[in-house]
C-alpha cells in the first residue's frame, strides 16, 4: 500500500459479521478509519454498541451511515489523499441478489482504481461475473474474499482471490487483522489466486466443515443417547481429545463442542433441562434466502468435477433431512422402524476402549472430509488454472476458521510441500497411513451404530470412502485389466495392451511412452483422452468414438463430394 497517514475503508453491510469487522479494521492492528453503512438502523446501532464496548477501538475511528440516501455520503467519506491512493470498500452482505442490488447502486459512485472486497459467502461463478462487469464498465477491482470466524478481538481466516495487483494493495491491512498460525505466528490469509478462487476455497471450507460437524454431533449422540454419558462428561472428554499432541489437537469444532456441552443454559432453552444441549432442537436452520448456500454449491461442484466426496455429501443430506422436522416426524411414524436405542452397553469394551475407538473414528471422519475437500480444490485448480497453491490453502486454514485442526493441517501441509500437485491427497504415503489407521475404528463405530440403530451418516460415509478409494476392483468396474479397457476403444488399442503393462503403467504413461509401445500419434492422443474420460467417471464403452469411415464415391458419373466436383 502506498505511504499514507491512515487507510480509509467503507464497510457496506452491518449484519452478523459487520460489528466484528468494524472493530478489527478500526483497531490499532490495522489503524483504519471505517465508515459503516447499512439500510437498517438497527444493524448500524448494533455495530455502534459493539464498537463502544471494545476498549481498544477509538470511537472516532468509526463513522456511521444509515439508509439508501446516505450511501453516496459513505463512499465520499473515503478520503482520497495522496496520488495513487485507492479507495477500499468491504461488502458484508447475504449472497446472491442482495449483492447484485447493492452493487448496482454502488457502481455509479465508484471510480477507476477503487477496490471492493466481497466478504460474503458466494458462488465463485457469480464472483467472476461481477469481477468482469465491474472491471470492464467501471475500472473497479473486485476481490472475492472468503471470511471465517469474525470476532471483535480475534482475527478471521481470509481467502482473497482476484487481480493480483489489487490484492497486493490491500494485503497489509488484511494481514494486520488476520488470525495467526499457532505454530509460526504467520497470518492466516494469503493470495489464493485469480478469478473466483478465493470464494471457491471458502465454499469448500464450508463443505469440509459440514462433514466434520456431522461426525462431531454423531459422536456426541452415541456418547449421550446411546451410551448414557452426561453432557458434562462429554465436554471433559472432548476437551481431552482437543489437547496438544492428540490427533484432534486444536480442532475448533471439537473445542466448541466441549464448550457447548458444559453449558447449563443457553438462549432459547429451558432451565429444566439437565444441560443446554438437551433442550436444543434437532433442526438445522437455513440461510436467509432459505438456501444452504455453500453446502449446495460444494456438492454441486464435486459432482460436476467428478471428485468423490461422500462424507461431505451425507453430512449435507443429514442437514436437509433435519431442516424439515415436521415432515420428518410424520415420515418416521409411517416407516415405523426401530428408533436409536438408549443407555446401552458397548459389549466387549471398557469405558477407556470405547472412548479411544470413538476418538480415532472421529479423527478418521475429519481426515476423510479434509481429503475430499482438498481433492475438490485441487481438481478445480487443474480445470480453472487460477494459480491456487494447496500449501497456501492449508496455511490459511491453520487458525481463525471453523475447520482449524492443527494436527491435520500439519499433516496435509507437509504432504503438499512434498508433492505440490497432488491430485489425490491419499497418494501421499503419510496421509494414507494416517487415514488407514482409523479404518478399524470406523468399522467398529459403524457396526455399533447398526446394532443400536444410531444415526451415523458421516461415519458410514467416511468408511465407504476409504473402501471405495482403497479397493482395487470396485463392483462398478467392468474392466479387470488394461486389455478389457482398451478393447472397448473402437480403435483397436487392445493390441498394444501387452506392451503398455499394468493398470498403473497405463494411467501414468505419457503420449511419448504410448508411442514407444507402438501407437501412432493419433492413437496415443485418443488413448489419453479415453483414459481421462474413464478417470472422470465416464464409461469408456459409451464415450468411445469409432474412426471416421473412409470417403466413398457412388455411381459412374462425375465424382461429387459435398457438392464440389472432384478430379480423377
Amino acid at each position: 500500500m502506498p505511504p499514507q497517514d491512515q487507510p480509509y475503508l467503507a464497510l457496506i453491510g452491518a449484519g452478523s459479521m459487520g460489528g466484528g469487522m468494524a472493530c478489527l479494521f478500526a483497531s490499532p492492528k490495522a489503524r483504519c478509519r471505517v465508515s459503516v453503512y447499512d439500510v437498517e438502523k438497527d444493524n448500524v446501532d448494533n455495530v455502534r454498541k459493539m464498537v463502544e464496548g471494545a476498549e481498544e477501538v477509538p470511537e472516532d475511528q468509526v463513522w456511521y451511515f444509515v439508509g439508501e440516501e446516505q450511501l453516496k455520503a459513505c463512499v465520499d467519506s473515503l478520503v482520497e489523499g495522496d496520488e495513487g491512493r485507492r479507495r477500499i470498500l468491504i461488502l458484508s452482505l447475504p449472497h446472491g441478489k442482495v449483492v447484485d442490488s447493492v452493487l448496482e447502486k454502488l457502481a455509479p459512485l465508484l471510480k477507476e482504481g477503487d477496490i471492493i472486497l466481497d466478504g460474503d459467502n458466494e458462488w465463485w461463478k457469480e464472483t467472476e461475473r461481477r469481477q468482469k462487469w465491474l472491471k470492464e464498465k467501471h475500472g473497479v477491482d473486485l476481490i472475492g474474499m472468503g471470511v471465517s470466524r469474525v470476532l471483535p478481538r480475534h482475527g478471521p481466516s481470509m481467502s482473497p482471490g482476484g487481480a493480483r495487483q489489487a490484492y497486493d494493495y490491500v494485503e497489509p491491512i488484511l494481514k494486520a487483522v488476520a488470525a495467526q498460525d499457532p505454530d509460526s505466528g504467520e497470518p492466516c490469509t494469503a493470495y489464493v489466486g485469480e478469478g473466483g478462487s478465493g470464494h471457491h476455497v471458502k465454499m469448500v471450507h464450508n463443505g469440509i466443515e459440514q462433514g466434520i460437524l456431522s461426525a462431531v454431533t454423531e459422536t456426541f449422540d452415541i456418547l449421550h443417547r446411546t451410551l448414557g454419558y452426561s453432557a458434562q462428561e462429554i465436554s471433559a472428554l472432548f476437551a481431552r481429545w482437543n489437547s496438544k499432541g492428540r490427533p484432534l489437537e486444536t480442532n475448533f469444532l471439537v473445542e466448541i463442542g466441549s464448550e457447548i456441552a458444559k453449558r447449563k443454559e443457553a438462549a432459547g432453552t429451558s432451565k429444566s433441562a439437565p444441560s443446554a444441549v438437551d433442550d436444543i432442537e434437532d433442526k438445522v436452520t437455513q440461510d436467509v434466502d432459505n438456501s444452504e448456500g455453500t453446502g449446495v454449491w460444494t456438492n454441486k461442484e464435486w459432482a460436476e468435477r467428478h471428485v468423490p466426496a461422500p462424507t461431505i455429501a451425507l453430512a449435507h443430506c443429514l442437514r436437509l433431512a433435519s431442516s424439515n422436522k415436521g415432515e420428518r416426524l410424520k415420515v418416521a411414524k409411517k416407516l415405523g422402524i426401530a428408533q436409536p436405542r438408549e443407555r446401552v452397553e458397548w459389549k466387549g469394551k471398557t469405558r477407556e476402549q470405547v472412548e479411544a475407538t470413538l476418538e480415532k473414528a472421529l479423527y478418521g471422519a475429519s481426515l476423510a472430509s479434509f481429503a475430499q475437500g482438498c481433492d475438490l480444490i485441487a481438481e478445480s485448480e487443474r480445470q480453472q488454472q487460477w494459480g491456487v497453491s494447496m500449501e497456501t490453502v492449508i496455511q490459511i486454514w491453520r487458525g481463525g476458521c471453523i475447520i482449524t485442526s492443527l494436527h491435520i493441517a500439519r499433516l496435509f501441509q507437509d504432504a503438499y510441500r512434498r508433492q505440490p500437485n497432488l491430485s489425490n491427497i491419499l497418494l501421499d504415503e503419510k496421509v494414507a497411513e494416517e487415514l488407514a489407521g482409523t479404518f478399524e475404528a470406523l468399522k467398529e463405530v459403524v457396526a455399533f451404530s447398526i446394532e443400536t440403530d444410531a444415526v451415523a451418516s458421516a461415519f458410514s460415509a467416511s468408511l465407504e470412502y476409504m473402501k471405495m478409494e482403497g479397493t482395487e476392483l470396485l463392483p462398478t468396474c467392468d474392466f479387470k485389466d488394461p486389455v478389457s479397457l482398451l478393447a472397448v476403444s473402437k480403435r483397436g488399442l487392445e493390441e498394444f495392451a501387452e506392451k503398455v503393462g499394468s493398470w498403473e503403467d497405463l494411467f501414468t504413461k505419457s503420449g511419448a511412452e504410448l508411442r514407444e509401445a507402438g501407437m501412432t500419434i493419433k492413437q496415443s492422443k485418443y488413448c489419453l483422452w479415453l483414459l481421462e474420460k474413464y478417470r472422470q467417471g465416464f464409461n469408456p464403452a459409451v464415450v468411445a468414438i469409432p474412426p471416421k469411415p473412409k470417403k466413398k464415391f457412388r455411381g459412374w458419373g462425375p465424382k461429387i463430394q459435398h457438392g464440389v466436383r472432384v478430379k480423377r
